[in-house]
């Protein structure tokens, strides 16, 4: 379990916030929607204080609004409720990125961007069997698709599919640097009982030229592939 843990942790550090766009999300936590809710005695009491909205972001909804079509402008906007939703471990975000997607949502093809948020956002919310079949989708359709395969990965580790898992991280290695082929592949060698030589294999890996992203999510496999050898 600890393999398997690791892993999703892994390629979730990678995926949309990472070193590429977002891969997998790792579940949000659910411990503050379990939390007592606040109600205050008095009704003008200030209880949050709203950010300022950026203003590109809001000229952009208003285009969306205006040219509804544009999938391009979705695509953006959905990614940074993605983006939101990791970050606040918030999964109403995600409503809003499918909002957003709306027009395509439902569609069995919808342009190949959009395939790939929508499997992102069924990932995060459990949806494992919807994101599979759309993942399946779009590398047939875009077999080179990088954040198509990672996400997979995660998708296939979850659902006890190591088979599928290694298939797209075996194809990463013709696709992405080796850093990423091999923290990929990595937590799935440890499941295999190989978890001396994954480390290794990884560690060799990791040099001081990795942007910084990527190297903290080989850095957060390799720690737990450390723990998985019992290394202090």
């Amino acid at each position: 379990m600890r393999g398997r843990k690791a892993y999703v942790m892994g390629l979730g550090a990678v995926g949309l916030a990472g070193a590429l766009t977002s891969a997998a999300f790792i579940a949000p936590n659910r411990a503050s929607a379990a939390a007592t809710a606040y109600v205050p005695r008095d009704g003008g009491a200030i209880v949050a204080h709203v950010p300022p909205r950026d203003r590109r972001e809001v000229a952009e909804r208003q285009a969306l609004a205006a040219s509804p079509d544009r999938v391009e402008l979705a695509v953006e906007l959905a990614q940074t409720e993605i983006l939101r939703a990791r970050s606040l471990s918030d999964p109403r975000y995600l409503g809003r990125a499918q909002a957003i997607l709306g027009r395509w949502w439902k569609l069995a093809e919808p342009p190949p961007e959009v395939m790939l948020l929508r499997a992102t956002i069924q990932q995060s919310l459990h949806q494992f069997a919807a994101a599979r079949a759309d993942l399946d989708r779009l590398i047939a359709i875009q077999p080179d698709n990088v954040q198509a395969h990672l996400t997979r990965a995660v998708v296939a580790t979850v659902t006890a599919d190591y088979a599928g898992a290694r298939e797209s991280c075996t194809a990463l290695a013709q696709l992405a640097s080796p850093l990423v082929a091999q923290t990929c592949l990595a937590p799935l060698d440890a499941l295999a009982g190989d978890v001396d030589d994954a480390y290794g294999r990884l560690a060799a890996t990791i040099d001081d030229r990795t942007p910084a992203s990527l190297r903290a999510w080989a850095l957060t496999t390799l720690g737990e592939l450390a723990i998985q050898k019992g290394d202090d």
